[in-house]
């Protein structure tokens, strides 16, 4: 599961950054340089967020998304903060909410943005008591890659899932504890992802 995964972006000249949560008194995202994606220097600089970041670039701005929850630490929240360079990031503000409180640290986990054409998709693991909740990834659709509303277009049953494109194949991945996924999905799975046609947002 991605609790306490990174994500990493080119960051010229041979250089790699990768961001990470570490659990750190001041709850934000951590980061280290490497120009061989194998051998890692903690970097001075952080960016405020939460945990589970995901890094995407669109344009000449940089999104950061990780996990957050309301003020009093009941709803689980995906936060978004901005920047043009790495270093200098906006404060996070709130790209989605959960519609009803579950866990103390709230029910959101390991964010995705995925952009095709002007929209964005939100792939989004809600959690709960329930085993069924753990293998549930929701999807939400928005042109603004800041905010979505809570109005999922489908389900996808993983956890923590990644979103990658290759040869010009979609794939999915899912992993988690075994002792909530089940011994059928010990480890790392991963699927072909299909896009249907729906109806533009705008």
């Amino acid at each position: 599961a991605r609790s306490t995964a990174c994500t990493g972006s080119s960051s010229g000249a041979g250089r790699w950054s990768m961001f990470y949560y570490g659990n750190t008194p001041d709850h934000r995202v951590l980061r280290a340089e490497s120009a061989d994606l194998h051998r890692w220097e903690r970097s001075a600089s952080s960016a405020p967020g939460g945990r589970d970041p995901f890094l995407l670039r669109v344009g000449a701005l940089w999104y950061l998304y990780s996990v957050g929850a309301d003020e009093h630490r009941e709803i689980g929240q995906i936060v978004v903060s901005q920047s043009r360079d790495l270093l200098r990031w906006t404060m996070p503000t709130v790209a989605l909410t959960a519609p009803v409180a579950t866990f103390g640290w709230g029910n959101l986990e390991s964010p995705v943005v995925v952009p095709r054409g002007e929209e964005f998709y939100l792939f989004v693991t809600r959690t709960s008591d329930s085993p069924h909740d753990y293998a549930r990834t929701m999807v939400f659709a928005s042109t603004d890659p800041t905010r979505f509303v809570w109005e999922p277009v489908t389900e996808i049953m993983a956890h923590a899932a990644e979103v990658i494109e290759d040869g010009g194949g979609w794939f999915i991945t899912s992993a988690g504890w075994t002792a909530r996924m089940g011994e059928r999905w010990r480890g790392l799975s991963i699927a072909p992802l299909a896009w249907a046609p729906r109806a533009s947002l705008r």
